[in-house]
């Protein structure tokens, strides 16, 4: 089960057991969450001066069985600069939707599973500009950019969906309001922030 974060005091882990035993009646985690600060990517970006990601994670449940539906999404934020002294500015977004069930190993672990038919990766022209470009090359740069740039960010976000097939020791505040969990690969803890106008 999912557990809660306590303070370990002998008053306080009483309290707690009953939030621990009471979680699988209603699995704390279900919501939307963003991490609480975008992820420094650029060694996954070829191409990239500097790159960061903002993963969001949506979890709703099944009435009737276990586990339920999952949608894994990040925004990029990503800078390039060329050879000859060009900078590329660009933000995108992708996502997939997916499935999760509890670890039958280890019931503080979630396995995700994700149709790779769903995967989005959305690079639009009026979200990418351009310094120290000539007024001529625009078009056809902008064009360039477009297939590059989504080519480059779907395989970033491909290695993040393998990061998240596993995830681990997840917790959730008393509150319900912050959750941390573990990925592998490598092996980091992250913490996410219930998306206010979206609390379930």
């Amino acid at each position: 089960m999912i557990k809660f974060s306590t303070v370990r005091n002998l008053g306080v882990a009483l309290i707690g057991a009953s939030a621990l035993a009471s979680c699988s009646n209603g699995d704390q985690f279900v919501g939307n969450w963003q991490a609480s600060a975008p992820a420094d990517i650029t060694n996954e970006i070829v191409s990239a001066t500097s790159a960061t990601s903002l993963v969001s994670i949506d979890f709703t449940d099944r009435e009737q069985t276990a586990g339920g539906r999952v949608v894994l999404s990040s925004k990029y934020d990503i800078v390039a600069t060329s050879s000859d002294g060009m900078e590329t500015f660009l933000t995108a977004a992708a996502s997939v939707n997916g499935d999760w069930n509890y670890d039958v190993d280890d019931d503080d672990d979630l396995l995700l599973t994700f149709d790779y038919s769903t995967l989005y990766v959305v690079v639009n022209p009026q979200d990418i500009s351009f310094r120290n470009a000539g007024e001529q090359q625009v078009d056809s740069l902008m064009q360039a950019a477009v297939a590059t740039w989504k080519n480059e960010i779907e395989r970033s976000f491909r290695n993040t969906m393998t990061r998240y097939a596993v995830v681990e020791d997840v917790e959730v505040a008393k509150d319900r309001n912050v959750m941390s969990l573990e990925i592998s690969s490598p092996e980091t803890k992250i913490r996410f922030i219930k998306t206010a106008d979206l609390q379930h």
